[in-house]
């Protein structure tokens, strides 16, 4: 990340959502829609945060839902031009240090296997990979089940 760049890391407001839907949009398909989004947005059981620079624009997201203690990660996803600048890496640490708060100690992912790019950022982050689910996805592809015990990712 920029040496003197602030972030902000919070809940999404209505506007925000919407910004949060264009960058979405840049990766994923319609399986989890706009309208989804503003739904889970208003459910306890789900946790949206993002990240907007000095400006207040979105840069970056993540979503998924909570269940005891555990956390699924359903997204994490970063504006195209803030890519290489640890960005998502920033924004993953900054959940990791909300899970105390929220109870949660571990957190879960599926990621597809053929999404080499999101498999080494998920591994860097200190997720362990599961088990192969096979035909997971609508398309036939495979996924990996990822995972991340709390403590031992925030000790790191």
């Amino acid at each position: 990340m920029e040496t003197g760049v602030y972030y902000y890391y919070h809940a999404p407001s209505e506007f925000d959502l919407k910004e949060l839907d264009i960058i979405r949009k840049q990766y994923f398909d319609e399986s989890i829609s706009y309208d989804d989004i503003c739904h889970y947005a208003n459910d306890s059981r789900y946790v949206i945060r993002i990240l907007k620079n000095e400006q207040r624009a979105v840069v970056g997201y993540l979503f998924g839902i909570k269940s005891l203690d555990e956390f699924e990660l359903y997204q994490i996803a970063v504006k195209k031009q803030y890519l290489k600048n640890k960005i998502g890496t920033y924004l993953f640490e900054q959940f990791l240090k909300e899970c105390n708060k929220l109870f949660i100690k571990s957190i879960f992912l599926e990621v597809d296997v053929n999404n080499i790019n999101a498999i080494n950022f998920y591994e860097k982050l200190g997720f362990q990979k599961l088990f192969l689910r096979k035909q997971y996805y609508s398309n036939g592809d495979d996924c990996y089940v990822y995972k991340i015990e709390v403590k031992e990712a925030y000790d790191r």
